[in-house]
């Protein structure tokens, strides 16, 4: 019985959590360089949203640092999630946790694949080398919808892929 417990407790400290950050969010000055302050949309990738919920990540420091500076909601889409869930739970998180994020309106899905099915494949036609994988092709095609948006991400692939083929992409990444 202690287990469910514990799980239980660590979901309402996950929605206290992103409560408290989605409140704060028109409140507080980020503490971030100027250029990043202008962007009001945040595409959010899976790894820092499996650095945001596991304490054991390496980038997790990093990720809650990063979220204090993001907008109330950051933006991402299916395939993201999928592939955060998959991860969290292989690596034996709480999925629920994630859950939380989505409820509390800190995260939401906002891409319709299938409007947009034509462009994803020519992503991933173009950068077959790379090679792209869905969620990233998915996320790209958010950034060109989106020309103010930048990427939160932990994936150097993102420096090299383009929006509108030649644009690079404002990313929120660490220093490598």
């Amino acid at each position: 019985m202690r287990g469910r417990h514990q799980v239980r407790l660590r979901r309402h400290q996950a929605l206290d959590w992103a409560q408290s950050r989605w409140a704060e969010g028109s409140v507080h000055e980020p503490a971030t360089p100027r250029r990043l302050r202008a962007v009001k949309i945040w595409l959010v990738d899976t790894g820092p949203l499996i650095a945001l919920l596991a304490r054991d990540d390496a980038h997790h420091e990093w990720a809650i640092e990063q979220s204090k500076a993001a907008p109330a909601t950051v933006l991402t889409c299916e395939a993201v999630i999928s592939e955060a869930l998959f991860l969290l739970k292989r690596a034996g998180h709480d999925v629920d946790d994630l859950f939380a994020l989505v409820e509390v309106g800190f995260l939401r899905s906002d891409f319709n694949f299938q409007a947009e099915a034509r462009a994803v494949r020519n992503l991933m036609k173009r950068y077959r080398e790379q090679p792209m994988g869905f969620a990233d092709a998915c996320l790209v095609r958010m950034a060109e919808l989106n020309p103010d948006a930048c990427v939160w991400t932990l994936d150097g692939d993102f420096r090299v892929y383009r929006k509108n083929r030649r644009q690079t992409l404002s990313l929120v990444i660490p220093d490598a």
